[in-house]
C-alpha cells in the first residue's frame, strides 16, 4: 500500500490543518469557564451549525446519504424537521437562560432546581453519554482509517485516541 500517494496526502494535510487551526484557537484559554463558553468570542452564526452539528452528528449525515439513496428524499426532508425543530426553542426557551449565567453544565443547571443530588447524577449521565459517544467515533474513526487509508482499525484508533486526547487536553 503507497501511504503517500494523492489521496493520502490531502486526508493528513486536512487532518494536520485541522490540528493547528485547533491548537492555536486554544492558546490564551486559562480556566475550564473560558473554554466551556469559547471565551465569549463566537455569535450566533457560529454557535448555531456548531450546536447542530453536535446534536446531529456524523451517523445522520451518512444515515441521511444511505436513506435518500434507497428510499428518496422524503428521509431527509424528515431528518431537517429535527434541525428546523430548535427554532422555536431558539426563541422562546434560549432567551431565558440569561438567568442562568454562572450554570456552565445541565449538571448545574440541575443543582440549581433541584440541589447536589440531583447534579450529580445528570453529571454522571452525561459522563456514561460522553463516554459512548467517543467510544462511537473512534470506532468510526478505525473504519475510516481501514477504508480510506488501508490501516489496521486498532492502530487508526489508538493513534486518533491519543491525538483527539492531547488535543482535548491542551
Amino acid at each position: 500500500m503507497d501511504y503517500l500517494s494523492i489521496d493520502h496526502l490531502i486526508v493528513y494535510g486536512f487532518l494536520l490543518i485541522t490540528l493547528i487551526v485547533g491548537l492555536k484557537s486554544g492558546k490564551g484559554i486559562k480556566s475550564m469557564r473560558e473554554y466551556t463558553i469559547a471565551n465569549k468570542m463566537y455569535g450566533t452564526s457560529v454557535l448555531v451549525p456548531t450546536y447542530l452539528d453536535t446534536s446531529l452528528g456524523g451517523s445522520h449525515v451518512i444515515n441521511g446519504a444511505g436513506l435518500a439513496f434507497s428510499d428518496g428524499i422524503l428521509p431527509l426532508l424528515a431528518m431537517a424537521g429535527f434541525a428546523i425543530s430548535y427554532i422555536p426553542t431558539a426563541f422562546f426557551i434560549a432567551p431565558k437562560t440569561v438567568h442562568f449565567d454562572h450554570c456552565l453544565t445541565m449538571g448545574d443547571l440541575m443543582k440549581t432546581f433541584y440541589g447536589r443530588v440531583s447534579g450529580f447524577i445528570t453529571g454522571v449521565l452525561a459522563l456514561l453519554s460522553a463516554l459512548l459517544l467517543a467510544g462511537m467515533e473512534l470506532s468510526a474513526l478505525g473504519i475510516v482509517c481501514k477504508e480510506l487509508l488501508d490501516i489496521e482499525p486498532i492502530y487508526g484508533i489508538m493513534v486518533g485516541g491519543i491525538i483527539l486526547t492531547g488535543y482535548s487536553a491542551h
